[in-house]
């Protein structure tokens, strides 16, 4: 096998690694951390389907190819699905509870307010700041995913 080949092979498969992995993950009891599980989620089977089926189009001549930016708007897509499991893991272990956006959503930032009000200025702007890293990296990887997954 050639050496090109073996690192397109290698890099397909961690794609695919870290698009299940960021849907199949269980809650790091009492923490906010998650844990990788050993199973496939089946929102990554469906959407994985549906790109396959997008890139089968494309190269049939159905659609258009496919741009970088519908693979960014699929990588946000994808993104705010983890962002829900994420929150519908982690939500129950930590409050006894699920979340309910109805009621919950217009307690964020009074919640926000009380956790940064006994923080000096730093703490909460190095707090912000390292969230903020943290979720444009796993966006990155997510979309790096998709765009190896596509290609």
């Amino acid at each position: 096998m050639q050496p090109g080949m073996t690192r397109s092979i290698s890099a397909a498969l961690l794609a695919l690694f870290v698009l299940n992995s960021a849907l199949s993950m269980t809650n790091w009891w009492p923490t906010p951390y998650v844990k990788l599980d050993a199973r496939i989620a089946p929102e990554f089977v469906y959407v994985w389907c549906a790109v396959l089926v997008w890139v089968l189009a494309a190269q049939r001549g159905i659609v258009a190819t496919i741009s970088k930016r519908s693979v960014t708007l699929l990588a946000l897509c994808y993104f705010l699905l983890m962002l829900g499991r994420y929150i519908d893991t982690t939500a129950p272990a930590l409050f006894g509870r699920a979340v309910n956006l109805y009621w919950d959503g217009w307690q964020v930032p009074r919640l926000l307010w009380v956790m940064s009000k006994n923080q000096p200025l730093w703490v909460s702007v190095l707090a912000v700041v390292a969230v903020a890293a943290l979720l444009w990296f796993v966006f990155a990887a997510i979309r790096w995913s998709l765009q190896t997954s596509i290609t």
